[in-house]
């Protein structure tokens, strides 16, 4: 008999037939018997049960460990199992500092797939299309649906409608430059309002699609992570580092952010929970030298992938950006053709700033890449289109929340559909 055969077996059971057996704080028999009709209701898969759970208990205290248990206990998980799970998820949690139940979501139904032995099916994971619907909800709201309200209300294609159009993808931090080039291409191309939206599609597809750059990938790859404080770069290196060591990847994570202690720290416990190497120096240090010696020490050992955090530097301090372009010259002694990748984070709420960051990072050591975070908060995610249309630099990435999984990748076709849907 399959897993799901079992469970559901186990559903269809009365509330008085399961063994009860807590390891945490007991329950009474209202709230076992509400919990285990609520796993009832929904669908019979894991992450529909731990959004049950997540529903009852939103802060993780001792009743969020004792539904739990009662969770597993009714899913037939044996006793040695679900302590053992139970000990290891609880000294996970008490390690990250987390409080809330939805900060270990992704990481509790990952744990729970492996623990019942189930295989991740389409059917049980949110694909990266509907992941998108929700996590740009906001600048759909603001662009697309504005979009969709102009057509609906127009009789023909005028000039008081291109000017209203301007002004939808203005107000959308979409930027002039691009704004003019996208209103023009509309023009040229669409004769009925019909078709509108298709050929803004393809048009913003078109602009999405930049070329990456062609090195001679040796190993180790080495990945240059840059940003200003506060876009996100030290958690989307730990990211990165999760996406790379579950392809099987060696990945060392080089924390070169040497004016942060918290970001040493940060990386550090980063890297413990996700088993992957992690070279760092004393605060203060200097960071060329940490990214120096962090690739030598990926070159002896033999890792795949180096990761080097840098310091969260204020792109308008001229001294921060001339010794960013010193990471950039030293990592070349160790591997010439290295950095293979300059990543570029840039905070998608900060709309129009973002272009100025572009620049002037870009003077200080070539950008190759970039990744949005936040993209999931903010009504400006027309910055995208943005910094593809006038620096011609690939978004590799796109982050949409703050679980370590909140990182998907960056497909335009999927975008742009989302975006204009």
């Amino acid at each position: 008999m399959g897993i799901f055969s079992k469970l559901q077996n186990i559903f269809r059971s009365q509330p008085e037939e399961v063994d009860i057996n807590y390891t945490h704080e007991a329950l009474s028999e209202e709230e076992q018997a509400s919990f285990l009709h609520a796993m009832r209701e929904v669908p019979q898969d894991i992450p529909s049960w731990v959004g049950v759970l997540s529903t009852y208990r939103p802060e993780i205290d001792a009743s969020f460990y004792g539904y739990l248990s009662y969770m597993l206990e009714i899913l037939g998980v044996a006793e040695e199992e679900k302590s053992s799970f139970l000990t290891t998820l609880s000294s996970w949690v008490c390690e990250m500092g987390y409080t809330q139940t939805s900060h270990i979501t992704s990481e509790l139904e990952y744990r729970l797939h492996i623990l019942l032995g189930i295989e991740e099916k389409s059917e049980e994971v949110s694909s990266i299309f509907s992941i998108l619907v929700e996590g740009l909800s906001k600048t759909r709201s603001l662009f697309t649906q504005k979009i969709h309200r102009l057509l609906s209300d127009t009789d023909e294609l005028n000039e008081e409608f291109w000017e209203d159009m301007e002004a939808i993808f203005l107000t959308s931090d979409v930027g002039y430059d691009a704004t003019e080039y996208i209103i023009k291409e509309l023009q040229h191309r669409v004769t009925h309002k019909e078709e509108f939206i298709e050929v803004l599609e393809s048009i913003l597809q078109k602009i999405f699609m930049c070329e990456h750059r062609l090195v001679l990938q040796t190993k180790p790859r080495v990945i240059m992570v840059v940003g200003i404080n506060g876009a996100g770069k030290t958690t989307t290196v730990a990211k990165l580092a999760h996406i790379y060591a579950s392809k099987g990847e060696r990945v060392l994570v080089v924390a070169g952010d040497t004016f942060r202690a918290a970001a040493i720290e940060q990386l550090e416990m980063w890297s413990k929970r996700l088993g992957v190497g992690f070279f760092a120096k004393s605060h203060g240090s200097d960071s060329a030298a940490v990214a120096f010696e962090g690739v030598g020490k990926a070159i002896a050992e033999g890792y795949d992938t180096v990761l080097i955090d840098t310091a969260g530097r204020l792109h308008t301090k001229t001294n921060l950006m001339e010794e960013l372009s010193k990471v950039y010259r030293v990592i070349k002694k160790q591997i010439p053709e290295a950095p293979h990748s300059v990543i570029l984070v840039l905070d998608a709420t900060i709309g129009q700033n973002a272009i100025t960051q572009t620049e002037l990072f870009n003077k200080a050591c070539p950008i190759d890449e970039i990744i949005l975070t936040k993209l999931d908060g903010t009504a400006k995610g027309g910055i995208a289109i943005a910094v593809a249309l006038q620096y011609k630099i690939p978004i590799t990435y796109i982050g949409l929340g703050e679980t370590i999984d909140a990182l998907k990748e960056f497909n335009p076709s999927e975008f742009t559909k989302v975006l204009l849907e």
